[in-house]
């Protein structure tokens, strides 16, 4: 008997070709953002996150809200542990974050924006392979 059963004329479709490229996709990016955030929180509260890693982009936002503009103390430059984080590095992304840390001045925000940030990442991705590949394929999840 054929694989594909005609029931009424039509041809019954194997139960993969129904699910939506989309929805898989969806479902993917959802489990790594929640996997990541996790596992990157809970590294952090378990004293594993570094001060030349995370600390040096949470402190200069957090003396931000506290009236000291991109202030950090971790560098040591020609004699002064004092210095504005834009006269290192120019992260103006980090200004996005001041705001939001008005509500909550945690370093996991960081953390947990990084995870969604690198998940949506795979948006493009699939995008791409969409457009190279068969739209029927399962291809562009592999990009």
């Amino acid at each position: 008997m054929s694989r594909n059963l005609k029931l009424g004329g039509k041809k019954k479709r194997p139960f993969l070709s129904k699910i939506s490229l989309d929805l898989v996709l969806f479902t993917l990016v959802t489990i790594y953002v929640i996997f990541f955030c996790y596992l990157t929180v809970v590294k952090h509260l378990g004293l594993k996150s570094q001060m030349n890693d995370l600390g040096n982009m949470d402190q200069p936002i957090y003396n931000t809200i506290k009236g000291r503009f991109m202030q950090s103390s971790n560098f040591i430059v020609a004699d002064n542990y004092e210095i504005n984080r834009f006269g290192i590095h120019a992260n103006f992304i980090l200004l996005f974050f001041v705001p939001i840390y008005y509500i909550w001045s945690d370093p996991r925000i960081l953390l947990i924006t990084q995870s969604i940030v690198i998940g949506l990442g795979a948006l493009p991705l699939f995008w791409l392979g969409k457009k190279f590949f068969s739209k029927k394929s399962w291809l562009p999840l592999l990009v």
